[in-house]
């Protein structure tokens, strides 16, 4: 059961969380995932290992998009590589901490995002477009 503890950071990440932006559908994805994956290595379901790899890719991926899309802000990377530096040190010499992980990883990465400006969604307001004067 104390591997689930590596949960606990996901909780950095609920304040971010909603469908209206590109910071919040990734906080909302970092949780399930995160939640998905600590759930499923606690009580040893079958494919944990192919769920954590799957998570740890979202999690790149979502680091790289936010690089990038904050204009390579040199906090933004600095706090990006900080995080994924503990955790392949947490992994591969600490035996996965639960405390490296969750103010190592997790909590530099939830900053991270926390930095990172929202990019608003588009929604197309046709309130004020007339039925005839819209070409698709």
């Amino acid at each position: 059961m104390k591997k689930i503890l590596n949960s606990l950071g996901l909780v950095f990440f609920f304040p971010m969380m909603n469908i209206k932006n590109d910071k919040g559908i990734m906080a909302s994805l970092v949780v399930f995932n995160g939640l998905l994956c600590h759930i499923s290595r606690t009580f040893t379901m079958k494919n944990w290992e192919l769920i954590r790899n799957y998570d740890i890719l979202c999690n790149l991926i979502m680091g790289i998009y936010i690089i990038h899309y904050s204009n390579y802000n040199s906090m933004i990377i600095f706090l990006d590589f900080l995080g994924v530096y503990i955790f392949l040190m947490n992994y591969f010499y600490y035996g996965n901490n639960f405390l490296f992980h969750v103010f190592g990883v997790q909590l530099p990465l939830a900053i991270t995002a926390s930095l990172y400006r929202n990019t608003e969604l588009i929604e197309i307001n046709t309130n004020n477009v007339s039925n005839d004067k819209v070409l698709i």
